[in-house]
């Protein structure tokens, strides 16, 4: 079971990935109009996994069904045996009592072997889940084990013994010496070969070079994200290895030319570059970053939420905000890797003059650029070319060396030179960042948002799924989904009437075992070993005809249930995919969140067509069996008997109402440490460099440790544990009953166990069901309206007035008028936040407007 679960477990890890990867880029996947090939792509995915779901399932079947057989076969066993002895006279004391007493003492406890059968799926899914965290736990603390005990809470317990601090304040001189470098994915290729230059305390630097040439790999490994293959890089002339990595980090400060930013305001992001930062603090760094004034312009100013990878604001606003986090830490050392790209040329002017005026002499600083000014004014020129520096010198001495550097210059006209770096350093590739020499004007990147991580939206079925608010809303959204399994009703309809027949073979047990207690009433040696010879041969045949009952039930329980879960995946990903940009920018639905309500939710609902299913055929079947039995043998004791059964039922229902509730709160914890974990192992980059791992770990501790919950499991248990007293005080209370109703008294603790499934899998379906029913404001695969066959390229912006669903109060367009004739190239220029990417994602209605129309 384990192996199997492994192997379903690395099979939906691929489905997992396809998916969070079309939530992340889905305005990519929505402009090139690939919804349909992307849900495609994730259905083939889906087809290699339920092999593995089935295949659980014909296992489940074997061991319930054994379970079964060592119980017949044990009792059988018993009872022959016993018979046996007492003939012999070995044991003079032995009588028909006592081994019923022995054998129902051995039996009970391999029936209680059964009672923990419905989790036996769980706990081998959890058993397998459990050793790649331990992996990566251990080889994580091994690593760092040399550098800093990082992966501590405390920052206290951060700092290393036996290393050096930098000396705060002062800026630091930087040394590569004879550097090389590969990376992991690629030893055989040399990023770096033996680069070395120094980088003086103070000085301003330009570090530009051809795509490839190894200029963000030097970030990297001055960053410590890699250790090198040869040479050494010197702070202050001592090697990095020797100071502490906490320390380390902290003096220095990098902006990215792709910003990042977290789902939280505008101040908790600018703070993040500085956790013991002032009010006053934040708005001094937004003032020197120039964003001071558009964010007092937006409607809770500071306390603004940026949303996901701050797509609630343009390019150039979260460059500027990237830039003041790393200004509000007053590094020793500032990296600038394309940190002005994103801004309009008025914006970068005044902030290259305020980087200037705070980095002269007071930190050092390294700059990745393209723009001919801010190379120029930097103190020294560092040129590379396939990982070695080929020219480096102050911007005058590289002109007269009339090489390398003089050549682009030449080449380009002075004002529009650009040695533009578009690397992008990918953590599973390990690839080095890349540039490319090109010709542009100064205007912004206009499709700044395409590559960021967006919200999907939940999609309008055509199944009628109604969504109740009630207190049994849920049980009715969790029988709407179920309709869904109906193609596979001759799958369910197979394991219904072999679970009864499982059940019936129970009852023939008794009755077998029944007749063999009634043999050791003949006086007769060999007409009592003649009938139970009869009997333990019957109960024999018992045992193996249950295993197959057991097998072909649960096996076909577990494809219907796999076949849902694929069906609800499918269905919940095009219902996703279905809907407008819009809705991503709503809070509760981040990728993490999508993907969580893609993975966890449908399986929920698998578990009631699986093993869950069966309990419930299983437990109606066996109430009717032995209530007609019951009738037979004791009308009387019967109803005292499903007297007391009501009790535990009634305790049931009101399990499974408290419980849904607790599921509901348990979701909402899991979205929410979802997100944490999605944003912060996506932009794991940006966590180390500012290196906040511990606030985040503490964050996530403080979402599990919540104690929110504590009351409703303490009812939950409470409700659990009445359970067994009830059973326990039916047992005298029914003494008096054959041994048919005394053996079928089977409303045990999986019963209890299930409410408690059946409330989660109720808000699941919940959850699911409002997926479903939302009718998206613009349905990215309606098929309705006009057909453009000869588009000329008139385009016409009247009147326009647009402001984003979730700032609603401040308009990014005001009556905004455009035409556009057929071949002309218009070109869009103005300040970061005007509204230029808004007119592009209007033009390729990822909104509709609120006035006016395109």
């Amino acid at each position: 079971m384990a192996k199997v679960s492994n192997e379903e477990t690395k099979s939906y890890e691929q489905v997992g990935k396809v998916a969070e990867e079309v939530f992340a880029a889905f305005r990519t996947v929505l402009a090139f109009n690939a919804q349909t090939s992307e849900q495609a792509r994730y259905a083939s995915k889906l087809q290699g996994t339920s092999k593995y779901a089935v295949l659980k399932g014909l296992i489940y079947g074997f061991y319930i069904g054994l379970l079964s057989t060592i119980v017949y076969w044990t009792t059988a066993l018993g009872l022959l045996s016993g018979a046996w002895l007492m003939n012999t006279g070995k044991n003079q004391t032995l009588d028909i009592g006592k081994i019923a007493v022995i054998v129902t003492a051995i039996t009970e406890g391999i029936q209680f072997l059964g009672d923990v059968a419905p989790c036996l799926k769980d706990f081998a899914d959890a058993c397998i889940l459990v050793l790649p965290i331990a992996q990566h736990i251990d080889e994580a603390e091994g690593r760092v084990k040399t550098l800093t005990k990082q992966f501590k809470l405390s920052k206290e317990l951060a700092v290393s013994e036996g290393v050096t601090k930098l000396t705060s304040g002062n800026p630091m001189k930087v040394t590569f010496d004879n550097v090389s470098f590969s990376y992991p994915s690629r030893k055989e290729r040399l990023v770096l070969n033996k680069a070395s230059f120094t980088i003086n305390a103070g000085q301003t630097v330009a570090l530009i070079g051809g795509s490839g040439s190894g200029k963000s790999t030097c970030i990297q490994l001055l960053l410590r994200f890699y250790e090198l293959t040869d040479g050494h890089i010197k702070i202050n002339d001592r090697n990095i290895v020797e100071f502490d990595l906490y320390d380390y980090h902290e003096a220095i400060a990098v902006v990215n030319q792709e910003p990042v930013l977290f789902a939280t305001s505008i101040q908790d992001n600018i703070r993040f570059g500085k956790i013991n930062s002032t009010q006053d603090d934040v708005i001094e760094a937004a003032k020197q970053a120039h964003a001071h004034d558009f964010i007092m312009k937006l409607p809770q100013g500071y306390d603004t939420m940026v949303g996901e990878r701050g797509a609630q604001l343009s390019g150039g606003q979260r460059q500027r905000i990237v830039l003041a986090r790393a200004l509000i830490r007053k590094p020793n050392l500032l990296i600038l890797d394309e940190a002005t790209s994103a801004l309009d040329p008025s914006s970068e002017k005044i902030i290259q003059q305020a980087l200037e005026r705070s980095c002269k002499g007071r930190r050092t600083t390294l700059v990745i650029a393209h723009r001919l000014s801010t190379i120029r004014n930097a103190d020294w020129i560092i040129v590379l070319e396939d990982g070695a520096v080929v020219e480096q010198g102050s911007h005058d001495d590289l002109i007269a060396a009339n090489y390398i550097y003089a050549n682009l210059f030449k080449n380009y006209p002075a004002e529009t030179i650009n040695v533009q770096s578009s690397e992008i350093a990918n953590v599973h590739e390990s690839e080095d960042f890349s540039t490319e020499i090109i010709l542009s004007q100064e205007i912004n990147n206009i499709q700044t948002n395409e590559s960021e991580v967006n919200r999907t939206s939940f999609e309008e079925t055509d199944a009628e799924l109604l969504i109740d608010e009630s207190p049994y809303g849920s049980l009715r959204s969790l029988v709407n989904l179920l309709k869904l399994n109906s193609p596979e009703w001759p799958y369910l309809l197979t394991a219904s009437l072999f679970t009864i027949a499982f059940c019936a073979v129970s009852p023939a047990f008794s009755i077998s075992m029944v007749q063999s207690i009634d043999a050791f009433s003949e006086c007769s040696f060999s007409a009592r070993m003649t009938k139970l010879y009869i009997f333990t041969a019957i109960i024999i045949t018992l045992g193996i005809v249950v295993v197959i009952f057991s097998v072909i039930a649960q096996g076909s329980l577990a494809v219907a249930g796999a076949r849902l879960t694929n069906r609800l995946r499918i269905k919940t990903f095009g219902c996703i995919l279905r809907q407008e940009v819009g809705w991503f920018d709503e809070a509760e639905n981040s990728v993490g969140s999508l993907c969580s309500c893609l993975a966890t939710d449908t399986l929920e609902i698998q578990k009631l067509t699986g093993v869950r299913f069966g309990l419930v055929i299983h437990s109606v079947s066996i109430l009717l069996i032995a209530l007609v039995l019951g009738m037979i043998f004791s009308w009387a004791l019967t109803l005292v008997a499903y007297a007391l059964l009501a009790v535990v039922f009634i305790n049931a229902i009101l399990n499974v109402r408290r419980n849904t509730r607790l599921a509901t709160l348990f979701q909402k914890l899991v979205l929410e440490y979802s997100d944490l974990v999605t944003q912060s192992v996506r932009n794991i980059r940006t966590v180390y460099q500012l290196n906040r791992q511990y606030e985040i770990l503490k964050s996530f501790a403080n979402i599990m440790e919540r104690r929110l919950a504590i009351p409703s499991i303490l009812k939950s248990g409470l409700s659990f544990a009445l359970s067994y007293p009830v059973i326990t005080f039916m047992l005298p209370a029914l003494c008096s009953l054959t041994l048919v109703l005394l053996d079928h008294n089977l409303i045990d603790s999986q019963r209890t166990i299930f409410s408690t499934e059946l409330a989660r899998s109720s808000a699941s379906a919940k959850r699911l069901c409002r997926i479903f029913k939302r009718k998206p404001m613009i349905d990215n695969w309606s098929t309705e309206g006009h057909i453009i066959e000869n588009f000329s390229g008139s385009i016409e912006f009247e009147n326009v007035t647009f402001a984003y669903p979730t700032r609603k109060s401040l308009p990014v367009l005001n009556k905004f008028h455009l035409a556009i004739k057929p071949g002309q190239s218009v070109a869009l220029v103005g300040s970061s936040g005007c509204g230029k990417s808004t007119v592009i994602q209007l033009l390729e209605r990822f909104y509709d407007c609120n006035e006016g129309r395109v």
